[in-house]
């Protein structure tokens, strides 16, 4: 972490140790950078703040979620998953095609589809699709950008 970052990390854990949050904006402003900045500092450095919502929080701060970890979650109830991916193993016929989304619960069901002569999966995640292209017979179909919009009216 070079000098500057840390200062300002350090500047931002202070302000917000009274258990309080703090506009990404006014984050900014308090340690004189721009939004990007603070948003660079806060991807590359390892930190116990998070940004949601546009708003700096400390991750121990009621309702914070922590960093999800792939694959610390990929071993977590893995038998339970294997199991599961097994009994949806028997709903897959030949020619289908397979959204497969990111999480984890689905992963030991791509080492199953190798005896498909002809199937396709969908998917966004890079991990994903990595596992399913070395499958002999199964398309892969990766998606660049998946973006859902919702528009509200209010009157």
């Amino acid at each position: 972490m070079n000098g500057r970052s840390a200062l300002r990390l350090a500047k931002l854990q202070e302000a917000l140790a009274s258990g309080g949050t703090l506009h990404l904006r006014d984050a900014a402003e308090l340690c004189d950078v721009s939004e990007m900045t603070i948003r660079r500092d806060l991807t590359t450095q390892a930190t116990a703040i998070s940004l949601l919502g546009g708003r700096l929080v400390m991750a121990s701060y009621p309702g914070v979620t922590p960093i999800y970890d792939l694959t610390e979650q990929q071993a977590s109830h893995y038998q339970a998953k294997y199991r599961l991916c097994q009994r949806a193993l028997a709903f897959i016929e030949e020619g289908d095609t397979l959204f497969i989304d990111c999480g984890s619960t689905l992963i030991p069901l791509l080492s199953q589809l190798s005896h498909f002569q002809e199937l396709t999966v969908v998917t966004y995640a890079l991990n994903v699709a990595n596992a399913v292209a070395v499958l002999p017979n199964v398309r892969l179909v990766l998606l660049g950008f998946l973006c859902c919009l919702t528009v509200v009216w209010q009157r």
